[in-house]
């Protein structure tokens, strides 16, 4: 009698100790998916993020390219040499001539040094 007592409780106990088990295991499985699926919108978050990121140094590279090339733009610039309008009068027309030497020659008479030219015309007289 005392062997059934104790069959029958120990039966009712294992019954109530699996279903706090599985109630337990419920809630821990709930809470696991739950923590999981903020672990995604977290990790989404991050992609984005990452990517807005991957994004700006992209433009960055890009404005530093065009930076270099504005530089070196700019160096070839200041480096060239100035083209500069002058005008002379009175120099007598000479069929065939190099105006570039009739130039070169009023520098150095005047002992000037010969700047670099690009393009050298005569003008017409204003009569």
């Amino acid at each position: 009698m005392l062997d059934d007592r104790f069959a029958k409780l120990s039966d009712r106990l294992t019954v109530q100790f699996k279903s706090v088990l599985k109630d337990i295991e419920s809630r821990i499985l709930e809470d696991l998916d739950n923590k999981l699926s903020n672990l995604r919108a977290d990790l989404e978050d991050v992609q984005n993020r990452v990517s807005n990121l991957e994004s700006k140094v992209c433009d960055c590279e890009l404005v530093k390219s065009e930076l270099v090339d504005l530089r070196t733009e700019l160096l070839r610039q200041e480096n060239s040499p100035v083209a500069c309008e002058i005008s002379v009068n009175g120099v007598p027309f000479v069929k065939d001539e190099n105006l570039a030497v009739v130039f070169s020659n009023i520098c150095r008479s005047i002992n000037m040094n010969t700047p670099c030219t690009k393009f050298i015309h005569r003008l017409q007289n204003r009569l």
